[in-house]
């Protein structure tokens, strides 16, 4: 599980490690500190809290999917405790499918809390 789950000290912040996993596209976030605005279709950001979760996701669901270009990507960032704390981790399925909860107006907020730069590190492509 590497770094994942375990509350981190990065310069003066308390950081959460947390991942995404997400289609095509991704490989700008790169070059940026923040995601995106949501589409409309999202009304929830869901970053997950473990590597095989976001694995899942990327591999599973956006290699199948047209809109992701059938490629999968995951994300890994470290977001400040403080922010995060007013937000409930929620299991969904298996019992390491933990995310938070981000409401899509609260995503520009979400950015302004990531420490350090967002980081792809994995990428799948449809494997049928």
């Amino acid at each position: 599980m590497g770094w994942f789950g375990r509350q981190r000290k990065e310069g003066n912040y308390d950081t959460v490690p947390a991942c995404w996993g997400t289609g095509e596209g991704v490989n700008c976030l790169e070059r940026i500190y923040c995601f995106p605005a949501a589409a409309a279709e999202q009304p929830i950001f869901y970053p997950v809290l473990n590597r095989r979760y976001a694995a899942e996701i990327a591999c599973r669901w956006n290699t199948k999917d047209k809109n992701s270009g059938y490629r999968g990507f995951i994300a890994r960032f470290e977001v400040e405790d403080s922010f995060l704390s007013a937000y409930e981790v929620h299991t969904v399925g298996r019992s390491y499918h933990q995310e938070y909860w981000i409401p899509a107006e609260d995503l520009a907020q979400f950015n302004r809390h990531i420490v350090g730069r967002i980081e792809v590190t994995e990428a799948a492509e449809e494997t049928e």
